[in-house]
């Protein structure tokens, strides 16, 4: 599956219309949420992320392999979102999703509980923010969130555990869990 996903970076960096459609398909929904992170508007987060889908078409950069053309697109979207920021200078709280009513208690449960986390981790600063997005969400490793956030391996552990410390306190709080 590897050489797959390597062949459709190859030819998406290429133009090649099926693969731009595929790869954008594939990374286009965790991107945007990543950038909503920052810009707090959908709206400009797709057009952010379609931005950063544009900008590795044109400069075609040098990436061989899956991983590294995630990492390198996550970049671009976070330069990019930085850039409206400081172009539009506002900064607001993400929507947060609200569970659906029909489900079955054990569900309704599990969703609430989800939105607290979800709401938790908006109320942390930006790099604690992002780097429980980038390494849970976005399942990427200790060593691209770095190179995402420009960032050593240290600097990224000192942020996520004390990102994962506010979480577990700001739940506490609201006796969404116990403290144990």
């Amino acid at each position: 599956m590897a050489k797959k996903d390597d062949n459709l970076i190859a030819r998406f960096l290429g133009g090649h219309a099926d693969a731009v459609g595929e790869t954008v398909k594939i990374y286009r929904q965790g991107l945007e949420l990543f950038i909503l992170g920052y810009v707090h508007d959908a709206q400009t987060a797709e057009d952010i992320a379609s931005d950063a889908f544009a900008r590795l078409i044109i400069k075609k950069p040098d990436i061989r392999d899956r991983a590294h053309f995630k990492t390198y697109l996550y970049a671009v979207a976070k330069n990019l979102a930085i850039e409206n920021l400081r172009k539009s200078k506002r900064v607001a709280p993400l929507s947060e999703e609200t569970p659906s009513r029909q489900s079955v208690e054990g569900e309704l449960l599990k969703k609430e509980r989800k939105e607290a986390v979800l709401s938790a981790i908006n109320s942390l600063a930006g790099d604690y923010r992002s780097v429980l997005f980038l390494r849970y969400y976005e399942e990427m490793s200790v060593e691209e969130v770095a190179r995402v956030m420009k960032k050593n391996k240290k600097q990224v552990y000192n942020l996520l555990n004390r990102a994962r410390a506010q979480i577990k306190e700001i739940l506490c709080e609201e006796g969404v869990f116990d403290e144990d």
